[in-house]
């Protein structure tokens, strides 16, 4: 008997390793399914057994679209000093993040939800006329990161009592959703819809017959968030703003792709 085997990937250089309601592979039916090993990716595909010929399939892409509202804001801190002494540079790089999380605790936020993503020191040098490159002290840098729910009243007391305090800090301020997984389940679910939706139309188009679902392909890319972020360098923040910032983001965009195999029926 000749038998054919459908996966995801080209069906040579296939091994079966295993099959499922059966003792033998003679007793392999038509749609069985089979565990296969690919041997030149060395992955294990999953296939399903043809008799007396190839089944005919369709394979249809659905992208899921999804938008929320921003409930949190994500206010991203820099804090820079430079000096030649290397102790100097340090303390006056402290003193800055300090006098942050004070204005933490000022604005009723706990100190300690302010966390640290980046500390770099470098040391600097400058070119002489003569070509030599000689030392020009440190720069220190420390980046903080601290996520507080979206309201304005909050974010604009924050922005006062940070500008007011004169630390020097640069800062940036993007949007986002707290729950990232429920919106990741919508993607994935308006993802599957749309490609539904897509092959019921390319079959009623074509003049065919949807069958049996076979196979749902995804998990090759993460899921993609789209943020709007604003910055303000420290010079702007020490100048003090005298009115409240009007902050209105845009909805947060997140996105992915399934790919569904239909069989075609006859």
């Amino acid at each position: 008997n000749e038998f054919y085997f459908f996966s995801s990937n080209p069906c040579h250089n296939f091994q079966i390793l295993w099959y499922n309601n059966v003792n033998t592979f003679a007793s392999l039916e038509r749609r069985d399914t089979v565990l296969l090993f690919h041997s030149h990716t060395e992955r294990l595909h999953k296939g399903f057994c043809l008799r007396g010929g190839f089944m005919r399939t369709i394979n249809v892409q659905g992208k899921g679209i999804v938008k929320a509202e921003p409930d949190i804001a994500i206010l991203q801190f820099q804090a820079i000093a430079k000096n030649h002494d290397y102790s100097d540079c340090i303390r006056d790089l402290n003193a800055q993040v300090e006098a942050l999380r004070i204005d933490m605790e000022t604005a009723g936020i706990d100190r300690a939800e302010l966390k640290t993503t980046d500390l770099r020191i470098n040391v600097n040098t400058r070119s002489l006329k003569d070509g030599r490159r000689v030392f020009d002290g440190y720069t220190a840098s420390h980046e903080l990161i601290i996520e507080i729910p979206f309201d304005k009243d909050l974010l604009n007391k924050v922005l006062r009592i940070v500008a007011k305090a004169q630390s020097g800090v640069g800062l940036s301020i993007s949007f986002s959703v707290k729950n990232k997984e429920a919106l990741r389940h919508s993607v994935l679910g308006e993802a599957v819809r749309v490609a539904k939706s897509n092959a019921d139309l390319l079959a009623d188009a074509a003049g065919i017959k949807l069958g049996k679902l076979m196979q749902i392909n995804y998990g090759w890319t993460e899921i993609r968030f789209y943020e709007d972020t604003m910055t303000m360098p420290g010079a702007d923040l020490c100048s003090g703003p005298e009115y409240d910032v009007d902050v209105q983001p845009a909805e947060l965009k997140a996105e992915d792709t399934v790919t569904l195999i239909y069989e075609i029926d006859d």
